[in-house]
């Protein structure tokens, strides 16, 4: 019998109208997005492999702009790769070569714990809630065992990260103890400005090993054509982009040159294209919930939404019901990769889709609720 993770169970969900499963950006151009696709042609015809350090830099001065993070090629080197599921497999790769033991985030998506096991890495549980709390960080980090800690922030599903302060911590704690820090903040563009602060920088500042992996399938609607950034601290490069070459000859310029016009958009309008949808679809499932057992419990700016259940019914029953509507959510079970039970009365609800069709959903989930005492 197959595994059932998270991924596999969102392939299933493809065909449906109301599928709020995956991350990803599934919502049609708004406004002067559109204007990008009449060039496609041009660009496609443009995109060839000479001009690919051009199309490269163009799209990590555009990406480091918008989320205000620091470009430095003597400190960091840049990979360019088609997913963040792509970075995270040569960081696995590159784990396992060095057999380094990993405290890895949890919650957390599943395809993470998946692709670490993969490669036999030894895992210890990093509570996400320590990214944020005032206590008990420092304590909690003198106890880890690994050699490397790997944490998704803002996290999937549950919105926390690290503060500014925290990642301090964090980086003072890697450089005095010779650790490996990876941070996947695939989910960066949906921070709020005001709390965003220039990790790289810090992280240069400490001289320690580091990655980050970034990606923009979660916030610019492309059909899947992706593109996520593997920064290496220049300490560690080499070994990385032997793996890096063994994987990958170069990713496409047409793809990077697309994504790129998608974030320059977005500089333009300061991400209200994006994160207007987040807004819109969230109040809409308040409205759904309110006054019913399910609880909004993640951070208001996140792209998907965390709802804790206030019932016996378990995430499985809920998902159930839901589904027979039609409607169709993730279990928290999928998030929690030491113990499933912890997240037996949490689900997990997908935002960046079409308002219509998410507002549509939600009234099926207002219906399911008021059937239930």
């Amino acid at each position: 019998m197959g595994r059932k993770d998270i991924t596999q169970l969102e392939i299933k969900r493809l065909p449906e109208i109301f599928n709020l499963t995956d991350g990803h950006a599934h919502r049609d151009l708004l406004g002067d997005e559109r204007v990008i696709l009449e060039t496609l042609s041009e660009r496609f015809i443009l995109a060839k492999r000479e001009q690919q350090q051009d199309f490269e830099g163009q799209y990590l001065r555009a990406f480091y702009k918008l989320v205000g993070q620091t470009i430095d090629h003597q400190a960091m080197k840049y990979m360019l790769l088609p997913a963040a599921s792509f970075s995270l497999e040569i960081v696995a790769n590159y784990l396992r070569m060095r057999g380094l033991k990993l405290a890895l985030i949890e919650p957390c998506f599943d395809n993470l714990v998946n692709i670490f096991k993969r490669h036999d890495i030894e895992l210890e549980p990093f509570p996400d809630q320590l990214l944020e709390s005032d206590d008990g960080l420092e304590d909690f980090l003198q106890t880890l065992e690994s050699d490397a800690i790997c944490l998704v922030s803002p996290n999937n599903p549950t919105g926390i990260a690290y503060t500014e302060k925290n990642f301090k911590k964090i980086v003072d704690f890697c450089r005095d103890n010779q650790k490996l820090l990876v941070i996947d903040s695939s989910f960066r563009p949906y921070r709020p400005l005001e709390d965003a602060f220039d990790e790289y920088a810090i992280a240069k500042q400490s001289d320690i090993e580091c990655i980050f992996i970034e990606d923009s399938g979660k916030t610019w609607p492309t059909r899947e054509l992706k593109v996520s950034i593997l920064a290496v601290s220049s300490n560690i490069f080499q070994p990385i982009f032997d793996i890096y070459t063994d994987m990958i000859y170069h990713h496409s310029p047409f793809t990077i040159g697309l994504v790129t016009e998608f974030i320059k958009h977005s500089i333009g309008d300061g991400l209200q294209t994006v994160r207007g949808i987040i807004q819109t679809n969230r109040s809409a499932l308040r409205n759904a919930v309110e006054g019913s057992f399910l609880e909004l419990a993640g951070k208001p700016y996140a792209s998907v939404a965390w709802l804790r259940i206030n019932h016996s019914l378990t995430a499985r029953m809920v998902h159930d019901l839901l589904a027979k509507k039609g409607v169709f959510v993730l279990e928290g079970s999928h998030f929690y990769w030491t113990d499933p039970q912890k997240g037996d009365r949490l689900i997990r609800v997908a935002l960046v889709r079409d308002p219509d069709i998410f507002t549509a959903a939600t009234e099926r989930v207002k219906a399911v609720l008021a059937t239930i005492d």
